[in-house]
């Protein structure tokens, strides 16, 4: 008997990414923090209107608070405020993934204006992928059913029946990649990506 190993790849096309943005504003109190908060939102908020995203693809979290005291000349913490922090998360999530490319990478010019604002890296999914896993196997199986009939023919048998059939570990990776993982890896870091086993 012989053992061989199949292998098959599909290309595919992300069809959902999402992004994230945090805005701060810092001020001497909590109302000037709150003010530049503010300021910086508006901001985003008519960034990401313009890139023509709607409020159904925009999620906002609670506005976190941190607030900063000021040392002795010993290095202990003192009950003296010098600043406070506020900020709040912003998630984009949309079906139009090049308009996150696009996007993402124009969000930092909002820092020439004074806006402090940090943006995420992208993710992309493919939601298709359970469908994909079940093609690519078998398609797999079919690889491996050749690769043992061209072995066996070269050494002058045949293939009679398969005794035993086992599931390679499923890898979503960037297009073209070598890398494998005995997990199982889940690339998000491109809209295309290769589907394979």
């Amino acid at each position: 008997s012989i053992v061989v190993k199949g292998k098959a790849t599909k290309r595919v096309r992300s069809d959902q990414g999402k992004w994230w943005i945090t805005v701060k504003g810092t001020g001497k109190t909590i109302q000037t923090a709150h003010e530049t908060l503010a300021t910086g939102i508006k901001r985003v908020d008519q960034f990401l209107e313009k890139k023509k995203f709607t409020d159904d693809e925009i999620t906002r979290g609670a506005i976190s608070t941190t607030v900063f005291y000021n040392r002795d000349s010993e290095g202990n913490l003192t009950r003296e405020v010098v600043e406070y922090e506020l900020s709040q998360y912003i998630s984009v999530s949309t079906s139009e993934v090049e308009k996150i490319a696009a996007t993402a990478g124009e969000v930092t010019d909002l820092l020439r204006d004074g806006i402090f604002v940090i943006g995420g890296t992208p993710s992309y999914t493919y939601s298709g992928v359970s469908a994909v896993k079940v093609e690519i196997l078998a398609d797999a199986a079919a690889n491996a059913r050749t690769r043992a009939e061209e072995v066996t023919l070269k050494a002058g048998g045949s293939v009679t029946t398969i005794k035993d059939i086992r599931q390679g570990v499923i890898q979503i990776t960037t297009p073209n990649s070598t890398r494998v993982s005995s997990y199982g890896i889940n690339d998000t870091s491109t809209i295309l990506k290769d589907v394979s086993v």
